[in-house]
């Protein structure tokens, strides 16, 4: 699409978002990026007080907040950026007293304030330091708070590491794909919001954008100030995530000036090999080879933030900066060593440099006491030179660039019951791996020696969004108790622009057992690689948090989405297509557009949710609930109805023996170029469709229904809490092949058996999933009073699912309604915990200790043959080793003259070098009957780094 294709419909989505949001501004947040204080005003013989003035001031930035209490003594702030707060109460008659509390992201804090004459006290809650325990909440949340980003140990400042800290959610391990994920679902099936904007990848995989085949952080660790991690029960005003949220709000100026900053540095001297570089140097040294030579790596991660008043009280700035620069090398080497000297060139040590440059810049302005307005800006631009190494040459590589910029506007405003937040951002998020060596337009792979030559894919994933969000809120209403009404509406508009060249450059491959100058085949794709597509997301909702009585609360809401086009609406199916396929598969999937694609309009999503203080100290709460809660499907798993069609791949089967091998094309040289195979193409398949994708026009997004039933305990300082949490996952999506080959079962090959000359793969949303678990946790929270914290997670889970692969190919012939139902790969166990000691002499030791009974994999027995038809498969039934791992950081302020301070840091990451592997060989029998002596060993290539040690010092002043 060209820049002026796409220039009107932006200027047209600003200006529908504008003027939505002016008619929203005349108001006064939204629980993604705030916290809220509610409870009553209560004299000395408990009685309620009306008409007191309670106000919060925020003591870093001076904003403040005030409100009235009811006749029945109630009081409600909502919208208060998180942060410490000078609490007061005002009555006429009666001393003006006050003290702080902490306020945390999405909390709720149910407070009553005892006016006396001379103090203010807090009853029905649990105050540590002025850190308050969170217990009168529906919600599965876990907030991670300022003292565990900054304290706890990680390898490389990805702030979502410490989502782990919540019950039942996952952090991929893989250090490509550092993902999360929760209720056995996907990782696609969370959302992020950070100040209140979605960060969701509609596109592709991974939930986040970034998070996708990356090895960088989707936000400097700087400029967050804490975040909140929702499990279950997530109320109504959280949009497209069937299993997790991750809310989180950024540093804002304060009214003084402060600077930060950090450099931590690594190499290779501070790095244990890992654990599948120590299994293959063994295996080495028994064939009486040296062990490849550890390769050299160096990585330095530094960044700055500074934030301070333009006008104090009133307006506010800060800005932050974060890269990470690392430089690695990969070992090429020729895999057969009789083919050493013809390849010797490309063998040797190459850089894979890989470099990350996030920032922040943020401006906080509050024009009245009433008033709030923050304008913000991120950026994350990133470089990765990649594939190659092992058997493929530097010659092969690609770069990986991954970047978006997004641009956060957002206006509150109160006015005595009411609350208004309105949110305007734009995003542009890309992900574009491209070929490293443009001077090259062929690559040439020997099988089992070396692939040399130009790397023969590049994509490009582009994603804009255009976000509008209001939320309003209206308190105090009283009927049969108290209600806090909430309503919200969100509108999205959305352009994706996709171009997948998938061997766009032709790779030729040769067989050293037939001949190393005669290619026994070529692979090749052109046509038109690229697609865009614009959509409109937009949802409403109703919420009430209604307090039956002073104990029992009951949180009410109903969610409605819809999108113009989450399907392929308006893709019209081939007219060839249609006549070949017609009464080979069912009518419903073929399309002609939006006329038997209409949107989905029945995402309606109910959540019901409640907490019961069951003595009414506030100390014993019991809480439960149940919600449904849709999500999408990434774009990129629809496409390919369409782009297979548009971009043709042809594989060439060449011979030098055309008596022998008549149905292959005798080779001649000038075939080895681009211009060679072109003059090929109306030979070999014509049409150049290999494969045929359906989707069914009766598809329904993905959604999962959730519920728990828990109780909090507060034992002293110490929250305690046990609770069930069950999730079904429905409509979940998947290809399958509509015409499997009768014998082996590969769809490859099926589509000639029923005289087509392509397969068909068809879509079905019949993929379903199947989680429970109970979870016991345990927090003490950290304050500088105390100078101690510690969290406790322990997840026992139980998950099978039936299909909801990208593709589910494993039974064929079986249609997607009676797929078995099998075990999902997960931990039956798993136990999160961390500690932060403050120690003599300003040392501070803290640790993140995480334990895993070890994801179980596939047995696989191939006695019949290869083959979905033929490979017997015992899903999930092997027990992997426990999975072990135990960080520490220790750190040393020392304070400056000045009023500075500097901390020297060394982390420890895998302190006790466990060895830990992601998988494991499935094949337990071959073809022949015997058994695989390899069986249950780890795969090298799946190891987690071994124990890491990682020194540097922070600063601040």
């Amino acid at each position: 699409m060209t820049a002026t294709g796409w220039r009107r419909p932006v200027f047209r989505r600003l200006l529908v978002a504008g003027v939505l949001a002016l008619m929203a501004w005349a108001d006064a947040g939204a629980q993604t990026s705030t916290g809220t204080l509610r409870g009553r005003v209560l004299d000395e013989a408990g009685a309620p007080v009306a008409g007191a003035t309670v106000r919060a001031r925020n003591v870093a930035t001076g904003a403040e907040r005030t409100t009235l209490s009811a006749d029945n003594g109630a009081y409600l702030l909502v919208g208060l950026a998180p942060g410490v707060y000078e609490l007061g109460v005002e009555a006429l008659g009666r001393a003006a007293a006050s003290r702080t509390v902490r306020v945390l992201i999405g909390q709720t804090l149910m407070m009553d304030l005892h006016a006396a004459a001379e103090a203010i006290e807090l009853e029905g809650i649990t105050v540590v330091g002025n850190r308050p325990i969170e217990l009168r909440t529906s919600e599965i949340a876990t907030n991670v708070t300022t003292e565990q980003i900054r304290s706890l140990p990680q390898r490389d400042r990805n702030f979502l590491n410490m989502a782990a800290l919540a019950p039942g959610l996952t952090v991929s391990r893989d250090q490509m794909n550092r993902q999360i994920s929760a209720g056995g679902l996907a990782s696609s099936k969370v959302n992020l919001f950070v100040d209140g904007a979605s960060y969701k990848n509609d596109i592709l995989e991974g939930g986040l954008h970034g998070q996708d085949a990356s090895r960088g952080n989707p936000f400097p660790q700087l400029a967050v100030q804490e975040f909140r991690v929702l499990t279950q029960n997530f109320k109504a005003e959280y949009q497209r995530a069937a299993s997790a949220i991750v809310t989180a709000t950024t540093r804002s100026g304060t009214n003084d000036f402060e600077l930060n900053g950090f450099v931590y540095g690594q190499n290779k001297g501070l790095v244990e090999p890992d654990p599948g570089a120590v299994i293959l140097c063994d295996e080495a040294k028994e064939r009486g080879d040296p062990c490849a030579p550890e390769p050299e790596y160096e990585r330095l991660q530094f960044g700055l933030s500074a934030g301070g008043p333009i006008i104090r009280d009133r307006m506010h700035y800060f800005l932050a900066y974060e890269a990470n620069v690392q430089n690695r090398q990969a070992q090429v080497t020729v895999g057969r060593p009789e083919f050493r000297d013809q390849f010797a060139q490309y063998e040797g040590t190459f850089d894979q440099p890989f470099r990350s440059h996030l920032g922040v810049a943020k401006l906080s302005y509050q024009p009245a006491e009433n008033q709030t307005l923050d304008l913000s800006w991120h950026g994350r631009f990133e470089s990765d030179k990649r594939g190659f190494g092992g058997q493929t040459s530097y010659e092969s590589a690609e770069d990986v660039r991954i970047g978006y910029n997004v641009l956060t506007l957002q206006h509150s405003m109160s006015a005595g019951a009411w609350f208004n937040q309105a949110h305007i951002s734009a995003q542009r998020s890309t992900w574009n791996p491209t070929v490293v060596n443009e001077d090259q337009d062929i690559g040439l792979e020997y099988r089992g020696v070396i692939r040399i030559g130009a790397r023969d894919t590049e994509q490009r994933f582009v994603q804009d969004r255009l976000s509008f969000r209001d939320d309003l809120t209206r308190s105090g209403v009283r009927w049969a108790g108290n209600h806090t009404f909430k309503a919200g509406i969100n509108v999205d508009f959305l352009h994706y622009d996709v171009e997948k060249r998938f061997s766009g450059n032709p790779v030729f491959v040769f067989d050293p057992a037939v001949s190393m100058t005669v290619p026994i085949e070529a692979r090749w794709g052109r046509g038109d690689p690229g697609m865009d597509e614009g959509n409109v997301q937009f949802g409403v909702y109703v919420q009430d948090d209604w307090d039956v009585t002073p104990r029992l609360q009951l949180n009410l809401g109903v969610r409605w989405d819809a999108e113009t086009n989450q399907f392929n609406n308006k893709w019209v199916t081939p007219d060839s297509i249609r006549a070949r396929l017609s009464g080979v598969v069912p009518d419903n999937y073929f399309t002609r557009g939006t006329e038997d694609r209409p949107m989905y309009l029945g995402a309606f999503q109910p959540r019901v949710g409640f907490s019961y203080d069951v003595f009414g100290t506030g100390r014993t709460v019991v809480h439960g609930g149940f919600g449904v809660y849709y999500d999408r499907e990434v774009w990129n798993h629809l496409i390919d109805e369409r782009f297979r069609l548009q971009w043709l791949h042809r594989t060439f089967q060449f011979t030098t023996d055309p008596a022998a091998e008549p149905t292959k094309i005798p080779w001649q040289d000038e075939y080895l170029s681009r211009e060679g195979l072109e003059s090929l193409v109306s030979g070999v398949n014509p049409a150049g469709i290999a494969e045929v994708f359906l989707l069914d026009n009766e598809t329904k997004p993905s959604k999962s229904h959730q519920w728990s039933l828990g109780v909090r305990q507060a034992v002293g300082d110490i929250m305690v809490g046990a609770t069930y949490r069950g999730v079904r996952g429905y409509n979940l999506f998947s290809w399958y092949c509509a015409t499997p080959h009768s014998e082996h079962g590969y769809c490859g090959g099926g589509g000639a058996e029923v005289g087509l000359p392509y397969s068909v793969l068809l879509s079905t949303d019949e993929g379903r999933s199947w989680y429970d678990a109970f979870d016991l946790t345990i927090e003490k929270p950290y304050t500088p009073d105390s100078r101690w914290g510690f969290t406790f997670a322990y997840t026992l889970a139980d998950a099978e699912r039936k299909g909801f692969d990208f593709f589910t190919l494993d039974f064929p012939g079986v249609a997607p309604d009676d797929w078995p139902v099998i075990d999902q790969a997960i931990e039956k166990h798993r136990i999160v915990a961390s500690a932060i000691v403050g120690l003599p002499y300003d040392v501070q030791l803290s640790t993140l200790i995480q334990l895993g009974s070890g994801v179980p994999y596939d047995r696989r027995d191939e006695t019949n043959g290869w083959g979905p038809r033929r490979v017997m498969v015992d899903w999930a039934s092997q027990d992997a080793p426990n999975f072990r791992q135990v960080d520490f950081r220790l750190r040393k302020d020392v304070t400056l003259p000045t009023g500075g301070r500097v901390g020297i840091v060394a982390d420890a990451i895998n302190i006790f070098n466990h060895d830990n592997f992601r998988g494991y060989e499935p094949l337990a029998v071959f073809s022949d009957g015997t058994s695989n002596p390899n069986f249950g060993k780890p795969q090298t290539w799946t190891a987690d780094p071994g124990r890491r040690l990682q020194i540097g010092l922070d600063f601040s002043f």
